[in-house]
C-alpha cells in the first residue's frame, strides 16, 4: 500500500511549511522555512523535526495545502529520494543532510507546469516615457497609462512568504518599509512580481511626497521602526484582490495597491484612505484629452458610489487587460 504525505502551511511566529511522510510506523516531518522548491534548479533548506508515532494520530499542526501518496527510490541516513502525488508537489524530490538537522530539498523532475517561467531576479519597472510627438496616442487600445503618483517605482517579490522590494535603480530597499512584508505573510506560498508605486497620502488622500520623504531618509532599525510606527500600512484590498487572483494560477504578476493615510500602492479601483476616500479609476484616452482641455485633471476624483455607476453605465475599461497575457522579460 503507497505511505502518505501532507502539507502543511503554519501561521505562527513565522510563516513556514511543514512537509510530514508516513514512513512504516512513524511521522517523518522537515520544516520548510521557504517551502518546497517548483524548479530544478531551486534548492531550499528543510529543517528536520523530531519523528513521532503513528499510532498517537496527533491532529495536523497547521493549514493543509496538499495531501497525497509517494513512491520512496532511496531512504537513508545521507539520503532521501521519493516521487510525490499531489496536487501541488507532483514529481521527484531529493532531500539529504547539510549539518545537525539542516537538511537540503531541492526538486529532481522539470516544473509539473511546461509553461512555469521562474521570476526574474532582477527586472526593470514600467516607467512611463515621452511621447515623440507629444500628446497620447491615437490607438488607445493597444496602451495603458497611470496617474503620476509622486511616489517611488518599485518592484515587490514574494514567494513563500519572503518579501524583497527593490527600486527602479534596483536597490534593495525592503528595510526601508518593513510593514510592506506583511503582504508576504498575507499571499502564503503563491509566488508574485509586483509592480508598482510607494506613495504617501496626506490627510485628503492625495500623495504627499514630503510625507514620503521621512520614510526615504530613515537611517538605522530604530528610526525605521519609528517611521513605519508613525505611518503604518494596511493591506486590505491588496490581500483580496492578490489572494483571489493566486487561487486561480500558480504565479501571478499584476500591479500591486495598498492603502493609509500614510504609506500606499495604488492599482485600479484602489480604495484610498482618507476622510472622504477616493477611488483609483481607469479612464479612456478621449475621457483624458477632454479634462486635459478644460483643465480639469488635477480635479478629478471618484467617489467609491460614482464609481460604481460609472461601470455600471460605461462599463470597466480595465476589464480588456485582464485577458492579455504577457513575458517578463529579462535584465
Amino acid at each position: 500500500m503507497a505511505e502518505r504525505f501532507v502539507l502543511l502551511q503554519r501561521d505562527g511566529a513565522r510563516l513556514d511549511w511543514r512537509l510530514e511522510l508516513e514512513h512504516g510506523d512513524a511521522r517523518v516531518a522537515w520544516t520548510l522555512p521557504r517551502g518546497a522548491p517548483l524548479d530544478p534548479h531551486d534548492e531550499r533548506v528543510a529543517i528536520r523535526a523530531a519523528d513521532a508515532p503513528l499510532a498517537r494520530h496527533e491532529p495536523h499542526d497547521g493549514e493543509r495545502l496538499d495531501a497525497g501518496t509517494y513512491e520512496t527510490h532511496e531512504w537513508s541516513e545521507r539520503k532521501v529520494e521519493l516521487t510525490l502525488h499531489g496536487a501541488r508537489l507532483a514529481g521527484r524530490y531529493g532531500l539529504h543532510p547539510i549539518r545537525g538537522d539542516a537538511w537540503i530539498v531541492h526538486r529532481l523532475d522539470p516544473p509539473s507546469d511546461p509553461q512555469r517561467v521562474p521570476l526574474p531576479a532582477h527586472m526593470a519597472p514600467m516607467l512611463a516615457r515621452a511621447d515623440a510627438e507629444g500628446g497620447v496616442p491615437a490607438d488607445d487600445e493597444r496602451w495603458g497609462y497611470e496617474v503620476k503618483w509622486d511616489g517611488i517605482r518599485a518592484l515587490l517579490w514574494s514567494d513563500h512568504g519572503h518579501v524583497r522590494i527593490e527600486s527602479r535603480t534596483q536597490r534593495e530597499i525592503a528595510a526601508r518599509y518593513p510593514e510592506l512584508r506583511a503582504l508576504g505573510r498575507a499571499l502564503g506560498a503563491h509566488e508574485l512580481l509586483l509592480d508598482g508605486e510607494i506613495v504617501a497620502l496626506d490627510a485628503d488622500g492625495r500623495p504627499s511626497f514630503e510625507r514620503l520623504a521621512s520614510r526615504m531618509n530613515a537611517e538605522g532599525d530604530r528610526a525605521i521602526a519609528r517611521a513605519a510606527g508613525g505611518q503604518p500600512v494596511t493591506y486590505s484590498f491588496a490581500r483580496r484582490v492578490a489572494t483571489s487572483l493566486a487561487r486561480r494560477m500558480p504565479a501571478v504578476r499584476v500591479d500591486w495597491s495598498a492603502n493609509d493615510p500614510a504609506v500606499a500602492t495604488l492599482a485600479p479601483y484602489a480604495l484610498c484612505a482618507a476622510p472622504s476616500p477616493v477611488v483609483s479609476t481607469p479612464l479612456a484616452w478621449e475621457e483624458l484629452r477632454a479634462l486635459h482641455a478644460a483643465g480639469a485633471v488635477g480635479g478629478l476624483a471618484f467617489a467609491p458610489t460614482a464609481v460604481l455607476a460609472r461601470v455600471t453605465e460605461h462599463g470597466d475599461p480595465f476589464a480588456p487587460l485582464l485577458s492579455v497575457r504577457q513575458r517578463l522579460p529579462s535584465v
